[in-house]
């Protein structure tokens, strides 16, 4: 568990655990947030993920309290379904509107000054994008680094090729969690073994029904990404490649030569910079 007693370890700074944002649908989200001591106002950054808030992503960005110290108040939030927040996780599909009532309720802070800018790389480039959808209006700029526009073509398949290992692995990441809370004990136990030996859960045949990734005790969307090889049906939903006009938030894109969404990424960058050249 990362600082929970930041408060006291860094002067100047106020650490604000486990803060309630409702969502529309009654769903509780769980946000940590990071903030300046003092009155404010200040702008607030935003990162949505779903791997657990006291991560936030220092594996590959600062800590919020650096963030912090820049004049920035950090919120860090679990999405729908993952660390402490309530309701089933369905990787991007609740990210449109839950990110607007995250970001409108984020502006609305104690502290804030009404403006909101998103960071964030993979899946929390993507609750960026799917956030900007929605136009919630204090949303002044997103920084989707390492992602993908085009779920289809940017991150599961390759000219119609499934990526495999990275598929699978991610799956089996994001299912365990689900197996844990939903308490399917012996799903669970399967995904633990297979994830240790990702060789053998690959090599399966037919993929489409690769265990224990499609139990029927699980969620879906494994077996909907591996049983959908085409992109005509399932991921129209997930291609913001044809949706570029709804997306006039400027944005710091960010990749990496060898980074696995690299196409992603530029596909992306290409599509917005044809639609808003300037």
């Amino acid at each position: 568990m990362i600082g929970k007693n930041l408060s006291h370890a860094f002067a100047g700074l106020d650490f604000l655990p486990a803060q309630v944002c409702t969502l529309r649908d009654g769903t509780v989200l769980i946000a940590d947030v990071y903030r300046p001591h003092g009155d404010g106002p200040w702008p607030v950054l935003l990162m949505r993920q779903p791997y657990g808030r006291d991560i936030a992503s220092t594996v590959v960005y600062a800590h919020p309290t650096w963030w912090v110290r820049q004049g920035f108040m950090v919120v860090i939030q679990d999405v729908r379904g993952r660390g402490d927040s309530e309701g089933e996780f369905y990787p991007f599909r609740n990210e449109i509107d839950d990110g607007h009532d995250t970001v409108m309720w984020a502006a609305s802070l104690p502290g804030s000054n009404g403006r909101v800018g998103m960071y964030g790389f993979s899946y929390q480039g993507s609750t960026q994008l799917l956030a900007a959808l929605a136009r919630p209006p204090p949303l002044r700029a997103l920084a989707p680094h390492m992602t993908a526009f085009d779920l289809y073509s940017g991150w599961f398949y390759r000219d119609g090729l499934l990526q495999l290992s990275t598929t699978m692995a991610w799956a089996n990441q994001m299912l365990r969690e689900d197996a844990r809370r939903l308490g399917a004990e012996e799903s669970y136990a399967a995904l633990e073994a297979s994830y240790r030996n990702l060789a053998a859960l690959t090599a399966q045949f037919p993929l489409r029904d690769a265990k224990p990734l499609t139990h029927a005790d699980l969620p879906s969307y494994a077996a909907d990404w591996l049983r959908h090889p085409t992109p005509e049906t399932y991921w129209p939903e997930f291609n913001l490649l044809d949706r570029v006009a709804e997306l006039g938030v400027p944005m710091f894109h960010l990749s990496g030569w060898y980074d696995f969404y690299l196409r992603g990424s530029v596909d992306g960058y290409r599509a917005m910079a044809s639609r808003h050249p300037h």
